[in-house]
Order: C-alpha cells, then sequence, then structure tokens
C-alpha cells in the first residue's frame, strides 16, 4: 500500500530531524528538547530549548537555557504533485532546516548585539 504525501509529512512533522548542536562562527548552539505548541490542520509550531556556548570570549561563557520557536514548513498539494517519498522527505527536512538556521541565526545574533554592549 502505497503512502501518500500528507501521511510523510505528518510523520516528519512529529518526528522532526532536530540536530543536538548547530554552529555560528565560534558560537555553538546546544539543542536540549523539543515539543509540539501548536499543532492545527498542517501549521505545526515547535518550542525548542537550547543554550549558546561562546567560545569567543575568555574565558568562554554558557548562556542559561532559553526557548526558541520553529514553525514547521507547509507544503503546497501543488508543490507534492509527482514528487517521490524521498524527494518530499528531502524538501520537508531542507525547508525545516532553513527555519531552524534562520531563527537560531537571530538568537546568536541578538547575543552578540547584547554581549557588544556589555563590554563597554
Amino acid at each position: 500500500m502505497a503512502v501518500s504525501p500528507r501521511e510523510i509529512i505528518n510523520n516528519l512533522v512529529s518526528n522532526p530531524p532536530i540536530p543536538q548542536t548547530l554552529k555560528f562562527g565560534k558560537i555553538t548552539v546546544k539543542i536540549h528538547n523539543y515539543e509540539i505548541t501548536v499543532q492545527m490542520f498542517d501549521y505545526t509550531v515547535y518550542r525548542i530549548a537550547y543554550h549558546l556556548e561562546d567560545e569567543e570570549t575568555s574565558p568562554p561563557r554558557r548562556t542559561m537555557v532559553s526557548w526558541i520557536f520553529v514553525s514547521a514548513p507547509r507544503i503546497s498539494d501543488e508543490e507534492l504533485e509527482g514528487k517521490t517519498a524521498a524527494q518530499i522527505e528531502d524538501l520537508w527536512k531542507r525547508r525545516f532546516m532553513e527555519n531552524l538556521n534562520q531563527e537560531f541565526r537571530a538568537a546568536v545574533n541578538i547575543y552578540l548585539a547584547n554581549r557588544a554592549l556589555t563590554r563597554g
């Protein structure tokens, strides 16, 4: 029995490919866990707990745990049309990682701005 494109996406939504670490130069994002906070129709939002480790400072800094909200990608039926299961999975994962990197890049930029202010 063939698996529908929406079933493939639903499986990815319930078990997203969230890495344990992300690197932004000498700043590392350490991801603790995630939970689904909103799930309505094809709209899903994850709350992800993380902290930053800053190797640019001496001594190295570790921030307190924070949370970030990331949306799962929404893929239209037109985009799914004619794609294999592997192509659908790759498309979803690529867009999810783009969303994840975008949100964590913003968090790192805020941290860097705050660090610059407190250095005097």
